[in-house]
Order: structure tokens, then sequence, then C-alpha cells
């Protein structure tokens, strides 16, 4: 359980996360390589399912979380983590499409329309 981890995003390693035993806690310390354009969160997939540890935040060496939980939050069992792009409410909101960025609201796309805005294309989406 206690040891190093992967941090994904999509299929990519980017990260580490150091897993380690306080007490009655896990503390998790986790660092990956971002840009720092968007907003990301760092969840864990674990015994208990899945957990979000919160917003990646500027750290000396890239963004990541520092962070303890009580181990009955987490479990005994394996760990996965990864990074998913934090959004707010997508309604009336410009989404631009990115290759490198997986697109988080394909169950949405019946509402989506193309635009074009600044130059830049991407999604929006009608009201319901």
């Amino acid at each position: 359980m206690c040891g190093s981890y992967p941090i994904m995003l999509g299929g990519q390693e980017i990260g580490n996360a150091i897993v380690t035993k306080e007490g009655l806690y896990y503390r998790f310390n986790c660092c990956s390589r971002l840009s720092g354009e968007i907003m990301y969160l760092l969840k864990v997939n674990c015994e208990k399912g899945e957990v979000n540890l919160g917003v990646c935040v500027p750290l000396q060496n890239g963004f990541g979380v520092n962070t303890r939980l009580p181990i009955k939050m987490i479990g005994n069992g394996d760990l996965s983590f990864y990074i998913t792009p934090r959004h707010p409410d997508i309604t009336n909101m410009f989404i631009p499409i990115r290759a490198e960025e997986p697109f988080r609201h394909l169950e949405k796309l019946e509402r989506a329309y193309l635009k074009k805005q600044d130059g830049i294309l991407g999604i929006m989406f009608a009201e319901e």
C-alpha cells in the first residue's frame, strides 16, 4: 500500500505519487508535469472506490497535491492515480478542442455545436 505510484493522464505517465502511513492516516505527496493552463483534479482509485484528492496546485517542481486522508476512507488494496480536467458548468461555455487533452463531455455531444472563437476551433453546448 505505501510506496510510489505513477500518476496517469490518459495513457501517459505524467507524475509520481508517494504514499506514506501516518498513524490512522495516509499521506499523499503527489507531483506531476502540467502546463498550468488548465485546472486539473487528482483522483485515486482504491478499495473504497474513486476518491478525489483535490485540485493540482503549483509546487516547487510542477503541479500536485499534498494531503492526508483517513485510512478507512482509502482501504488497503491497490491504488491507481490519475488526473482529470476540472470543468465547471459547460452551458454557454466555449471548450477548445485539443489533441493532447481528453474530451470529458462525450455524453453531452447531442447538445453540442462546433464554433470557431478567436481563431480556435471548439465546442459549445446548447442550453437544456
